[in-house]
């Protein structure tokens, strides 16, 4: 069931990827920086990069190929316990905006993106009780799911930050895709 549930997942984010792409290409007008001196572009500016960020400082954190040893609680993970979804959201947001503004385009765009996400973020928390137990269990009380929170009681970090985790995560990728959309977006933007 979980083999299933994640191809669907990944051709549901595929179909949802392209139809993004070709709405931006065939149907948005791109919002122009100099019109919007502190308007949307710039506010999916900020969340695109906001977002790029908090990948990069989870996935240093995250050791994607370790067996369960233990529950990832450094960095971001001690202020939500789903950062690179949060990223995830931001950059949905962020790109949304940069490319629709405040359109009912770019809010469908964004629950999709949520659509996809929640139900592969509640399977994973059944999971990691499963596997962790009790230690899981206090976790959640302690660290919100999404929102952070910067105050209160959080869990001690596991480890410190390794950047050669963002490689072996492959978030390097990513960041290039994400960056090469973004650049190709603000040149668009930038030329009509």
């Amino acid at each position: 069931m979980a083999v299933a549930w994640n191809r669907l997942r990944v051709l549901g984010s595929t179909f949802i990827g392209a139809i993004a792409v070709v709405l931006v290409f065939t149907s948005a007008e791109p919002i122009r920086p100099i019109l919007w001196p502190l308007g949307f572009w710039h506010l999916g500016l900020l969340m695109v990069i906001g977002g790029a960020v908090i990948r990069l400082w989870a996935s240093g954190y995250l050791d994607k190929g370790q067996r369960y040893d233990h529950i990832s609680t450094g960095g971001p993970y001690r202020f939500v316990r789903h950062p690179l979804y949060v990223g995830n959201f931001l950059l949905a947001v962020g790109f949304a905006l940069l490319c629709f503004g405040f359109s009912w385009i770019g809010a469908g765009l964004i629950a999709a993106v949520v659509a996809l996400h929640l139900p592969n973020i509640l399977r994973e928390e059944k999971k990691f009780v499963k596997v962790y137990g009790q230690s899981y269990v206090d976790y959640c009380k302690a660290v919100p799911r999404f929102v952070p929170r910067f105050w209160g009681k959080r869990p001690s970090a596991d480890a410190g930050f390794r950047s050669k985790l963002i490689r072996i995560n492959g978030e390097w990728f990513r960041l290039a895709l994400v960056g090469g959309l973004l650049g190709v977006i603000v040149i668009w933007g930038l030329s009509t």
